[in-house]
């Protein structure tokens, strides 16, 4: 995927997610980056967000352990001056769970091209009813 603006940049992140391809994401993050991805860090115990390169990589090995196969898709971007509101839908399955569909809302701020901080705002509740 070619980047072309903040949407690009944010589409390209989640693709990569979605592909598990750690090296592509760690291109597209700044390295302090903060991510906040609200089911994942539920799942996982987590009370605080993955943060850096190295959180990165945490996120990809607890995805690996938690999902057989996950996958963000952006359907929209709403973007400001250093920042962006991503709407789409989290389809995944956990590892021994049900397929789940969910939709989902992404706070992103960006700095010189590349993704600081991301938080979803989709729920456990909204994965368990799904």
């Amino acid at each position: 995927m070619e980047v072309k603006d903040d949407g690009d940049v944010i589409r390209a992140l989640f693709a990569a997610f979605s592909a598990r391809d750690l090296d592509t994401a760690l291109d597209l993050v700044t390295e302090d980056v903060e991510y906040w991805p609200k089911i994942i860090m539920v799942l996982a115990g987590r009370e605080e967000p993955y943060r850096g390169h190295e959180g990165v990589r945490a996120y990809f090995e607890d995805l690996a352990a938690l999902f057989e196969h996950v996958e963000v898709e952006v359907e929209s971007v709403r973007a400001v001056a250093g920042g962006a509101a991503a709407f789409g839908t989290s389809r995944g399955t956990p590892v021994g769970g049900q397929p789940y569909d969910v939709p989902l809302m992404l706070m992103v701020r960006l700095r010189e091209g590349r993704v600081a901080y991301a938080r979803s705002a989709a729920s456990v509740e909204e994965l368990e009813a799904g």
